[in-house]
């Protein structure tokens, strides 16, 4: 358990594989972690996204966090990629 934590919450993009692969890196262990019992919210999962992605989406995170409603993820993957 505490390795899928410790992957989510320290896998950096690394400005290679591609954000939408990052994204779904984060998930597997977001899910991983909540299949253990974990219990994390989707809005951490979202906040820990927009925290690596890199300043060329600050326009994205200063849309989002204007916006009074929370996107999906799939609606977060659309826009980012």
């Amino acid at each position: 358990m505490t390795t899928y934590l410790k992957r989510l919450t320290t896998t950096m993009y690394d400005r290679v594989s591609g954000v939408r692969d990052h994204i779904i890196k984060l998930k597997h262990y977001f899910n991983k972690a909540n299949e253990m019992k974990v219990e994390l919210s989707e809005k951490f999962l979202k906040w820990l996204i927009f925290k690596f992605l890199p300043t060329s989406f600050d326009a994205v995170k200063l849309t989002y966090n204007a916006l009074k409603e929370e996107w999906t993820l799939e609606e977060l993957m659309s826009i980012v990629v």
